[in-house]
């Protein structure tokens, strides 16, 4: 028993050696910032990054055997977690008798040194019940400074460790692991890892052992290839809340991160031009604005400002002359039916069923007379139209970074035109004077952060008497069904249809833009 396994010994040699790499990288960061910075960097801001970052790696959280254990190479360690009240409450004791569950009381917090021969066993274990190879790792666990933990309490703990500053570092023995059946997974022959999902999946897989973090790419850069390749969930990594820093115990920490300018530059994403046009109120629409108390009529008085509508307009007109493909994004379902309705375009919201959605994205896709849709914020995740090249956003949902993200995302696909000039433009249009100028500050900020910039435009000049709205009659008109509309909000959910059958869904009625197209 004195003697210990060599694999624990080649484990701790990598948990040392991890924590002189991770040490050198804090010394690097620092280098980088005193090197890249225009001013002296406060002292506050290096003492917060080597607190944070000088215990990262010293405890592992291993699963193995669908058991969870603690494991650190330096008994010290362990040692303060145990000391701990909150940890104390998810360890895992084994008795010889049965496998149930018991509390570890606080006599027995001590940790044999490894360093000791004569270590007596913290988990005891039915000798009927074990094979020779589960004895073996057994020992192996109890000799590299561990402990078992309840599988119930695994958040707390994680949480716990989190708040103790020593992250876990959430790791799976999957080479090792005999219970669970290996699938037969393969990728197609002519399905190729890109070398940025290479080295995104090499941070996650290390060794011997799978890691458990959070890989970030941007839209359209094969999230979901890579899911498959590691069989783990997709997700955009930006929210409004704090919850996004949950992630660090639920999860892991952030094992890689593309860059999105570099990315676009190799043509493994689209470059994008993103401009913010922002659009002058007419006199009327601003005074009602202004006057309005319902934040709802301020929504749409501001989307549907008929200078906005008419530059819009001229934007898909243009674009429709490159052949290019549009997407126009609406929050507000009134707003969004009159810009539809008016320039004669295809729409898609919360109430358009299944089937018709279809027909009208597969001719968006296929058919070169169709080459503009309108969406209302249901298109923001699931549409997969890599043929779009075009985002035109005349409204959306206040601040909302991880939106802008989405939306961008919907044109962010590689296209086959050259990458040394702009083939994908992404352009938000907000009416002066108005809560939307300060909204889209705030939405823009995560895009400027992984180095888009935005091209502002105060105002297009454009021939207006060719455009809808021009006239004072026509914009009159305009405002009065705009205060008459309904008070609703947000668009309405999309409907389940699992329960529908077939010759009903036939049934409903088709956009009059299709009706002359054969399903």
């Amino acid at each position: 028993m004195s003697k210990r396994p060599k694999s624990c010994e080649s484990k701790k040699q990598h948990s040392k050696l991890t924590k002189k790499i991770t040490k050198e990288q804090q010394e690097t960061n620092e280098k980088g910032l005193q090197e890249f910075s225009k001013t002296s960097i406060p002292s506050g801001i290096i003492d917060f990054i080597k607190l944070y970052t000088q215990n990262y790696g010293d405890v592992q959280l291993v699963l193995k055997h669908n058991r969870f254990f603690v494991q650190s190479s330096f008994h010290e360690v362990l040692r303060i977690l145990l000391q701990d009240s909150q940890i104390q409450q998810c360890r895992l004791i084994f008795t010889d008798k049965n496998i149930n569950t018991t509390f570890m009381q606080k006599s027995s917090l001590i940790i044999p040194s490894t360093a000791n021969s004569s270590i007596e066993p913290q988990t005891v274990v039915n000798a009927s019940s074990t094979t020779n190879q589960d004895v073996d790792e057994d020992l192996e666990v109890l000799i590299c400074d561990s402990f078992e933990v309840i599988p119930d309490k695994i958040e707390l703990l994680r949480r716990r460790c989190q708040e103790l500053n020593y992250p876990l570092l959430e790791e799976y023995d999957f080479r090792h692991d005999t219970d669970l059946k290996t699938l037969n997974i393969k990728l197609l022959p002519n399905t190729i890892l890109r070398p940025y999902q290479e080295e995104s999946l090499q941070k996650m897989f290390d060794e011997e052992r799978a890691r458990s973090g959070v890989i970030v790419l941007p839209c359209g850069a094969g999230k979901s290839l890579v899911g498959v390749a590691a069989a783990c969930l997709t997700a955009t990594l930006v929210r409004e809340d704090d919850k996004i820093t949950d992630l660090n115990f639920l999860i892991g920490p952030k094992l890689y991160e593309a860059n999105w300018i570099e990315l676009q530059n190799l043509g493994f994403i689209a470059k994008v031009h993103c401009g913010e046009i922002q659009c002058s109120m007419t006199p009327e629409f601003l005074l009602a604005y202004n006057n309005a108390a319902n934040d709802v009529i301020k929504r749409r008085l501001s989307a549907i400002n008929p200078n906005k509508f008419r530059i819009c307009q001229y934007l898909i007109e243009y674009h429709e002359q490159r052949n290019d493909k549009i997407i126009v994004f609406c929050d507000d379902l009134f707003a969004l039916q009159i810009y539809a309705q008016k320039l004669v375009k295809a729409i898609i919201y919360g109430e358009v069923s299944q089937s018709e959605r279809i027909l009208i994205l597969q001719n968006f896709q296929r058919n070169p007379l169709i080459n503009t849709i309108f969406i209302s914020r249901v298109g923001d995740t699931s549409f997969d139209l890599p043929e779009a090249n075009v985002i035109i956003q005349i409204s959306s949902h206040g601040r909302s970074r991880r939106q802008e993200a989405q939306r961008l995302g919907r044109i962010l696909r590689a296209k086959n035109t050259s990458t040394d000039e702009n083939n994908a433009f992404f352009y938000s249009l907000v009416s002066q004077d108005t809560v939307e100028m300060r909204n889209q500050l705030k939405r823009k900020s995560f895009l400027i952060d992984q180095g888009y910039s935005y091209k502002i435009i105060s105002e297009i000049v454009i021939n207006e008497n060719q455009f809808h709205f021009s006239t004072k009659d026509e914009q009159e008109q305009l405002l009065k069904i705009a205060l008459a509309g309904p008070n609703q909000d947000e668009d309405k959910k999309i409907k389940k249809t699992s329960t529908t059958t077939a010759s009903s869904r036939s049934k409903q009625p088709i956009h009059p833009l299709f009706r002359k197209y054969p399903r």
